[in-house]
């Protein structure tokens, strides 16, 4: 018997529940004891001279033989529940039918343990459809008994009491089994649940603790950066104010070139660490802004001011197409600004020739915003990642275009506070396009 539910357990799993293994374990226990009543009675009646009933009996064990295997090749209990259930209906109808003529205690006894292996190993559709078959013959065979009604030339075959009470007793046994393992396998599954449910708690409690010393930590974080972005950009604009000061009390061209290679490099690590602190408020949620209904074109015009003579100095051409005298939408003029600065500051910074164009337009209840460049695109691979924090497509020290790899991932942000999209066109060698799309009317209902 081990090795049989040793043959079954190893089609489960280590997350199968402790009922669906309780249930493999029953059947075990059938077969088992199935294969040794037909056993011997197959080597009872053989040497008792009852050859045909020793060969059925033998017939039995090949057929339960034949289960097993069948279970096994199909790594389920389900197909040999199906078999002794219609086994166990056709000996009722054998019985009601041809033999007894008659329902009797051992009758519905089968029908009690069928309709148990139906509802307790099998689906709901199937148990129903098999409790369906045994009523309708049993209600048939009632029905033609209680009318006189007989429906074979064979003379009718009852048990006698003691026939009745010997065939009834061990299937009343095998029921009260069924029941009492589905009972001990409740109990377990109870006390199973009980305990993961000491788990769960267990775990939500580390959790809880775990995020807040996670919020702590990004609080803390939050605050040295804001300190440290602070402290290092006074001296920064320190050096910078230095170097304008330099520049006009002397006349020296080398000089000159030195303090402007110093002053370029003041705004690129301003620039960075001004960077670092707006991520750092984006990503921790702490960007409080008041959005209010507004037209942003003046916010466009302020940026195109930015950004055109840094577009001269490459010999690039700035195109601005505003397309209406207002273009409204619920935003924040310094939202709106820093995501045309991020993103028109970008194509710029990667077009060698040809033109940037900015459009704006309304359209239905959406703004439209799009960045249009002719410079040298982006490979299909790294669109997707473009908008994570710190990616880069040149990344080492030999990259060709400086930065932080933290502007798009603000400007997403951004985007996301206002309810926004963005997407992006591109093709390498060709130049970008970056759409955004803002609601017009855009509320918290939106």
């Amino acid at each position: 018997m081990k090795s049989l539910k040793h043959l079954f357990f190893n089609n489960l799993g280590e997350d199968d529940d402790i009922l669906q293994k309780a249930k493999v374990e029953i059947i075990a226990d059938i077969i088992a004891f199935a294969l040794i009543v037909t056993s011997v009675i197959a080597i009872i009646t053989f040497f008792t001279g009852h050859h045909i009933l020793a060969f059925r009996a033998l017939l039995s064990v090949s057929i339960i033989v034949a289960l097993i295997y069948l279970s096994k090749v199909r790594q389920s209990i389900v197909p040999l529940v199906h078999t002794c259930i219609i086994l166990i209906i056709l000996t009722i109808v054998s019985n009601v039918v041809f033999i007894f003529q008659t329902v009797d205690y051992s009758t519905i006894s089968l029908f009690f343990i069928a309709i148990f292996f139906s509802f307790y190993f099998l689906s709901i559709q199937w148990a129903t459809f098999y409790t369906i078959i045994q009523t309708i013959v049993i209600s048939v065979i009632l029905l033609l008994k209680g009318l006189n009604v007989r429906w074979t030339t064979l003379p009718a075959q009852e048990f006698n009491s003691l026939e009745q009470v010997s065939t009834f007793l061990p299937l009343l046994l095998v029921l009260f089994y069924f029941m009492y393992r589905v009972h001990q396998a409740n109990i377990k599954f109870s006390d199973y649940l009980k305990e993961n449910n000491e788990n769960l708690k267990k775990i939500n409690r580390e959790l809880k603790e775990a995020n807040i010393k996670a919020e702590s930590m990004n609080k803390l974080k939050s605050n040295f950066l804001a300190n440290m972005s602070h402290e290092v950009r006074t001296p920064i604009n320190g050096i910078m104010g230095l170097a304008e000061l330099m520049e006009i009390r002397t006349d020296d061209q080398e000089v000159h070139e030195m303090l402007s290679m110093q002053k370029q490099s003041s705004i690129r690590l301003l620039n960075t660490v001004t960077n670092i602190l707006n991520f750092s408020k984006v990503e921790s949620d702490h960007v409080q802004l008041e959005l209010v209904d507004m037209d942003i074109v003046k916010s466009i015009r302020e940026s195109e001011h930015i950004l055109r003579p840094i577009a001269r100095k490459k010999n690039l051409s700035f195109v601005v197409d505003i397309r209406g005298e207002k273009i409204r939408c619920k935003a924040s003029g310094d939202i709106i600004s820093q995501i045309i600065n991020h993103l028109a500051g970008n194509a710029i910074k990667f077009t060698v020739k040809g033109k940037i164009t900015l459009s704006v337009q309304q359209k239905n209840e959406n703004v439209l915003i799009s960045i249009k460049d002719t410079g040298i695109g982006i490979s299909p691979e790294f669109i997707p990642k473009m908008f994570n924090p710190f990616e880069q497509e040149s990344t080492g020290i030999k990259r060709t275009y400086e930065g932080s790899g933290l502007g798009l991932s603000i400007v997403k942000r951004y985007i996301e506070i206002i309810k926004g999209t963005i997407s992006v066109e591109s093709e390498q060698g060709k130049g970008t396009e970056i759409m955004i799309s803002i609601p017009s009317n855009n509320n918290e209902n939106a």
